[in-house]
């Protein structure tokens, strides 16, 4: 069984805890309960209780570590060379403890827990609370996810030392080029305000109504839907939607323009001329 190691703060989400390496293996990541209980909004003895009501379905140096209990072979865990049990009775090792826990922490405990990536799982499906489930996959597959490369060298050759600097480079410009190309996407893409959309209902039917006033018509109910159904026909034809309900904030200013300019089409005047001609037939 491999050393504990305090390597630091470390991050999940919003959360903030204290990372811990090795116990159940070498470059395996673990968590203390007093952690668990704060990213749970619970209180240590909470979850110190779930885990002893359940103590049968965690196997000792493999789902958690009892750093206090006396009858666990375990205890004698060492954290960097460090006695766990050695801090409880007042001694001079809480350099590294304190990184952990507190004095009174450990004085008044009766466990210290520490779980592996395996003993925290269980203890999520014990909890199965909100937050048990908002975390599982981040958790899992992120801080535990995170193994430490062992042995791992960096180059000393300083040509070696450039390429990877280069090559880091150029991965982090691809992935902004991406990010970029995608924030791009999405602006071409953001439909069209409720505002704009109702300004260009209301621009669309202004011109209609200007259109029969400068050629003096005096369109019937159906002749003035011709008017209307021509129009909306060239707004979707130039802005390449199906209808008026998918034009995009990039559309605006083109559909806005051609608004304005717009003239009925040849075939919807004479077809207007046509049922004029046949109203006054009958």
């Amino acid at each position: 069984m491999t050393n504990l190691k305090v390597i630091g703060v470390q991050h999940l989400g919003h959360f903030e805890f204290t990372g811990i390496e090795g116990g159940f293996g070498e470059g395996k990541r673990a968590m203390t309960v007093k952690d668990i209980a704060a990213i749970h909004g619970k209180e240590v003895k909470y979850i110190n209780k779930q885990i002893n009501t359940n103590r049968r379905r965690f196997i000792n140096g493999v789902d958690l570590i009892d750093c206090l209990s006396s009858s666990d072979e375990l205890r004698e865990r060492f954290i960097d060379g460090v006695d766990l049990t050695d801090f409880k009775t007042g001694s001079s090792n809480e350099l590294v403890l304190a990184q952990l826990f507190s004095k009174a922490e450990i004085g008044n405990a009766n466990n210290l827990f520490i779980l592996s990536e395996r003993g925290y799982s269980k203890l999520l499906k014990i909890l199965e609370d909100e937050t048990a489930w908002e975390i599982y996959d981040q958790l899992v597959d992120g801080y535990f996810a995170m193994r430490e490369e062992i042995n791992k060298k960096l180059p000393t050759d300083p040509m070696e030392i450039l390429r990877l600097v280069f090559d880091a480079n150029d991965n982090t410009n691809e992935k902004v080029g991406q990010l970029d190309s995608r924030i791009v996407e999405l602006e071409k893409n953001k439909p069209l305000s409720p505002s704009d959309y109702g300004y260009i209902n209301r621009l669309v039917s202004q011109r209609v109504n200007n259109v029969i006033k400068e050629r003096h018509l005096e369109p019937t109910k159906e002749q003035r839907s011709q008017l209307y159904q021509d129009i909306n026909s060239e707004i979707k034809k130039i802005a390449r939607v199906p209808n008026r309900m998918q034009l995009r904030d990039r559309h605006y200013d083109m559909v806005i323009d051609f608004i304005v300019n717009w003239q009925p089409s040849t075939a919807t005047m004479t077809l207007i001329n046509q049922m004029e001609n046949e109203e006054g037939l009958n």
